[in-house]
């Protein structure tokens, strides 16, 4: 990212520069499609420099507001997303799971997961679901499919322990199956 340098207050204002302009108003309906996707995609890249920065440069404070600017300005312009606007949803999650938002965490990393699939986004979707999952209260109420799909991805990702970690816990929530009571389930 550009922020990298050091330098907040110029990356800030070339991410910005590039969020506002990069459509000019009202000027979507006379681009061509190609050219929209790309400045949209160009957009999508600086919401996602703009979101890395604002923790590391102490402005951690606005992150939930850009972030939540960031979706509504996906659903107002009808966008199509590219990895750079599924990874600033990514890191929405993270930062929900880092405040203790494990639900709201789970049902945007499925949404990314489902759009991503056999994709390199999916398996890290599937990483943070883990990490949303492990870091939920351990009476959390967790749907099966979200722990298979978390087991999944870590399996994937070749992380065998936490692929097993979370298997168990789904085998464990299957009351009454053989295969729970043979792996110390209900």
């Amino acid at each position: 990212t550009l922020f990298r340098s050091g330098d907040f207050e110029m990356a800030n204002e070339l991410y910005d520069y590039v969020i506002v302009e990069g459509v000019p108003e009202g000027a979507a309906n006379d681009m061509p499609p190609q050219e929209l996707r790309g400045r949209r995609n160009a957009q999508q890249d600086a919401y996602l420099g703009l979101i890395q920065m604002l923790v590391p440069a102490g402005r951690g404070n606005e992150f939930m507001a850009m972030a939540d600017t960031f979706q509504q300005w996906l659903v107002d312009n009808k966008v199509v997303v590219n990895d750079s606007g599924w990874r600033v949803l990514m890191e929405v999650a993270a930062h929900q799971i880092e405040e203790g938002n494990f639900g709201d965490a789970i049902t945007l990393l499925q949404r990314v997961a489902a759009a991503n699939e056999g994709r390199l986004i999916r398996l890290e979707a599937d990483a943070l679901l883990g990490r949303a999952i492990s870091a939920a209260p351990p009476g959390a109420t967790i749907n099966l499919d979200v722990l298979f799909q978390a087991g999944q991805g870590a399996y994937y990702s070749k992380n065998f322990a936490e692929s097993a970690k979370n298997l168990r816990l789904l085998v464990g929530r299957l009351d009454g199956s053989s295969q729970a009571s043979a792996l110390g389930g209900h």
